[in-house]
């Protein structure tokens, strides 16, 4: 072992002796590892790799004492050349103890990394039951205060823009053959007064109703004779939602009512944040997490951009025509992806094999082929995937250096110990929008609707289209992904203004019963 040169001012002798000292194996790649560590804003997740935990508080404390609010913030959540923040990190190297002095000064769990993943993705994908409880708690206060913030500002909005009716109508449709005939259609009626909005729909959230089928699937799966599969039992019915802005404590409440059983039922996620989670609640949602794929569909929006639909053999020239009673422009979506990953290293042979028949199922139902599904496997040691076998434990995945991490190619992400089980496809969106400047509303208006409509599934994919550089105007018709398999047609019709809308539009009728969440 070669001998480390230490430095010592030697204030006897007024002179500076050069001395050595023996350290001990974990010293010298320590001490090799920190040549590495050139820029001070990856000193937080240096600190994480060393696992010195008192080393990371006072680290902790010098940030806290130096930086303040958004600065603060930055540092805590400063992410690498792989998108990972130090939380990221500890949560993947299984370091509960520094997950939860890195939340407690204020990191945050919804930051995504490169490869679209948070820290409570990795977490589930560990299988580590207390990381995943702590970053649960941690994501659900982020949620309730992440709307809260943006509350004042679109009760703002909506107390700005006038009082209006709006249909919004959805054409669902699937890339997958046959199946966008079996798929439903739905008018939304929009009434907005103040800051109050109600919805009128007569189809459940498209997405939340093919989660619902997916798990309803995999819990007949053994009995299948009992009740035919079909994943395309949409709920249909004379359904409600209210949402108040409320004025006083700059809070939303979302309340759903099922007008055909005359009952209601409060989804507002952000409660008091002295309310905890009910433990046994808390539970079920960890086994729900663990047994479930952990799934992310992203819009690649990098380089996407519109052009003028042209028509026309010969002569070819900008498509324009009147559209709902406004006049439109029609563009070309080009080089939009959609994005879809699956990670399933968490689940266990059997989740696995009920997946496999819900999917053999569903194709089945479409008169499709079952194909095989084919993965891809990453793991540190590439020797490992050769092998076929997996001797990690996945719970305690073994650790990288530092030099091997700040070495390792940005274009392959990181693994630790562990491998990757990962389902992907990235599929062009081909779509086409129509853009009216006649539209009464504009798309800030619509921005700060729809984000006061974000509590809804659909709602919010069409945000995250709109909050694309859309061409001048406003997108009367678009067409948006909701999930990997299935897209919508939205179309704004029958806009109509100064109405003087009755105040019970916006309450829960008398008579309703109140259903609550077990």
């Amino acid at each position: 072992m070669q001998p480390i040169p230490n430095l010592v001012d030697d204030s006897s002798n007024k002179k500076t002796v050069l001395s050595y000292s023996f350290k001990n194996q974990e010293s010298n790649i320590i001490a090799k590892e920190m040549t590495h560590l050139i820029d001070e804003s990856l000193e937080l997740h240096f600190k994480v790799f060393k696992n010195d935990l008192s080393e990371l508080k006072k680290c902790l404390a010098k940030l806290k004492k130096d930086f303040k609010n958004d600065q603060l913030d930055s540092k805590l959540n400063y992410r690498d050349k792989y998108g990972n923040t130090p939380l990221h990190l500890a949560v993947m190297l299984g370091n509960l103890d520094a997950t939860k002095l890195l939340i407690e000064s204020g990191s945050r769990v919804k930051i995504r990394n490169e490869q679209f993943w948070t820290p409570l993705h990795e977490a589930i994908s560990l299988r580590n039951r207390e990381l995943i409880r702590c970053l649960y708690k941690k994501y659900i206060d982020e949620a309730k205060n992440e709307f809260d913030n943006s509350v004042p500002r679109i009760k703002m909005s909506l107390k700005e823009m006038l009082d209006f009716y709006v249909e919004i109508k959805w054409d669902f449709e699937s890339w997958i053959p046959f199946v966008s005939r079996f798929l439903p259609s739905d008018v939304c009626k929009l009434y907005k007064k103040g800051s109050k909005i109600r919805i009128e729909t007569t189809l459940e959230d498209i997405a939340r109703a093919a989660q619902k089928n997916s798990e309803n699937s995999s819990n007949n799966s053994s009995n299948s004779n009992s009740e035919k599969f079909s994943p395309l039992n949409w709920r249909r019915g004379d359904l409600t939602f209210l949402i108040d802005i409320q004025q006083d404590k700059n809070k939303s409440s979302v309340v759903f009512l099922d007008n055909n059983k005359k009952t209601y039922l409060r989804i507002d996620p952000r409660q008091s944040e002295d309310i905890e989670l009910e433990a046994d609640c808390l539970e079920k949602e960890l086994d729900f997490l663990l047994s479930t794929e952990i799934v992310n569909v992203k819009l690649d929006t990098t380089h996407a951009e519109f052009a003028v639909t042209e028509v026309g053999w010969f002569n070819k020239k900008p498509k324009a025509e009147n559209l709902n009673g406004y006049f439109s422009n029609f563009y070309d979506v080009k080089n939009l992806y959609v994005v879809s990953k699956v990670r399933l290293e968490h689940l266990s042979e059997e989740d696995l094999k009920k997946k496999a028949i819900e999917q053999k199922k569903f194709l089945e139902y479409f008169g499709g082929k079952t194909e095989q599904t084919n993965y891809i496997e990453l793991s540190q040691d590439e020797s490992e995937n050769q092998s076929g076998e997996n001797n990690t434990d996945d719970s305690h995945p073994k650790l990288m250096t530092w030099e091997d991490y700040m070495n390792h190619s940005a274009e392959k992400f990181p693994v630790f110990g562990r491998r990757i089980k990962l389902k992907q496809n990235r599929k062009e969106f081909k779509a086409q929008l129509a853009m009216s400047e006649e539209f009464p509303l504009n798309i800030t208006e619509l921005n700060n609707l729809l984000e006061a409509l974000a509590p809804l599934g659909k709602f919010r994919r069409l945000k995250d289209f709109v909050d694309l550089k859309l061409p001048p105007g406003f997108p009367v018709k678009i067409e948006i992904p909701i999930i990997a398999t299935i897209s919508a047609k939205v179309c704004f019709q029958n806009f109509k203004r100064d109405l003087d809308f009755d105040e019970s539009l916006f309450q829960i009728p008398h008579g309703y019963e109140e259903i609550k969440l077990e």
